[in-house]
């Protein structure tokens, strides 16, 4: 099968904002950028990742350099090795990291892989202080890919939903970003959609989370 990509979709390529320009939705701010202010005025900040062991040796994915004024950069994830400082499940990451410990938390590309992901936004408002930020980058449109398996697609309002008030969660921004165009060759020449491959969302802990949300 051959593809080119739509010449149109260019201009959603270099501000993805515009993607839907009458639809509030689409113009808040950029969350990656948001997220690095935050960090960067807080004071030797206490900070853990998700999701950093590599998977190519020579090609590390975590973002210590966002941090270098911390106090301690923590790499968690759930199998050992390169980059990884805890091992831990994020279903039951309040039982290897302290509630109310950690002052920034970074997971990207981790929550499409996890069975639970509302189960996971918990146990990240357990262990965020309260005033402590996180930062979730995942897909929205992509590829079915491993590591080790792949079982969720998020918009920017299945984020805030999981990242919401009841959960402890306040002062919530998403973002949509790398636009896409979405074909299938079977079917009709006018079924062709735009999309993103990635959303994320800034959030801010407020308090624990509600007793009865895994009910």
């Amino acid at each position: 099968m051959s593809y080119e990509f739509d010449p149109s979709l260019k201009k959603y390529q270099q501000n993805p904002a515009t993607w839907g320009a009458k639809d509030p939705r689409y113009q808040q701010a950029n969350t990656h950028d948001l997220f690095r202010e935050k960090l960067k005025a807080m004071h030797q900040p206490r900070v853990l990742e998700i999701g950093v062991k590599r998977s190519i040796p020579d090609r590390p994915t975590i973002h210590r350099g966002w941090a270098p004024h911390a106090s301690s950069y923590i790499g968690v994830d759930l199998e050992d090795g390169l980059d990884v400082d805890v091992v831990a499940d994020i279903h039951e990451l309040s039982h290897h990291i302290s509630p109310n410990s950690i002052d920034a938390l970074l997971c990207i590309s981790v929550l499409e892989h996890v069975e639970r992901p509302w189960v996971a936004a918990c146990e990240i408002a357990k262990v965020l202080k309260p005033g402590g930020w996180v930062f979730c980058a995942t897909h929205q449109t992509f590829p079915i890919h491993g590591f080790p398996k792949d079982y969720w697609r998020f918009t920017r309002e299945a984020l805030e939903s999981l990242f919401s008030p009841e959960v402890g969660f306040a002062d919530v921004t998403s973002f949509y970003a790398f636009p896409c165009d979405i074909r299938a060759e079977e079917a009709s020449d006018t079924w062709q959609h735009f999309s993103f491959l990635h959303a994320s969302i800034v959030a801010r802990k407020e308090c624990d989370p509600k007793e009865w949300v895994l009910r």
